[in-house]
């Protein structure tokens, strides 16, 4: 389940496994950075389109890494994919809320942050049982 400030969940139908192996981001110079997996949302939800999003799976204090999701924004922003978006999965809050503020304060990243085609943070909530969006 995933959960939000807009709705108290979202049903596990909503999101469909793509096909494997998962599409790289294509950067300059030949460089590529592959998601750890990547889903497609079927029905718009909150600030998530439909589409196809990358997605990334953080799990602890030094989990997520500015420079990975400068190559993400930068892969995003130059249409080098074929996700509607990247969504960062934090395993809790103050990780989520850590990376916002870093991705907000970032020149790269800040512009996507949160937007249609963009980047998106989310993070589980052990109390719902279910994901919140910030």
């Amino acid at each position: 389940m995933f959960v939000t400030q807009e709705s108290p969940s979202i049903p596990d139908k909503l999101f469909t496994e793509v096909e494997r192996p998962i599409e790289a981001f294509k950067l300059p110079k030949g460089v590529t950075r592959t998601p750890e997996d990547a889903v497609v949302l079927n029905a718009n939800f909150g600030k998530l389109k439909k589409g196809r999003y990358a997605l990334e799976d953080k799990a602890g204090e030094h989990a997520f890494r500015i420079d990975q999701a400068r190559d993400y924004a930068r892969g995003l922003a130059a249409d080098k994919t074929n996700y509607d978006g990247l969504i960062y999965v934090f395993s809790s809050e103050a990780d989520a809320r850590v990376a916002y503020d870093k991705l907000f304060g970032d020149t790269v990243t800040k512009k996507l942050l949160g937007v249609d085609g963009g980047i998106h943070v989310t993070y589980f909530e052990a109390s719902s049982g279910g994901w919140k969006s910030l």
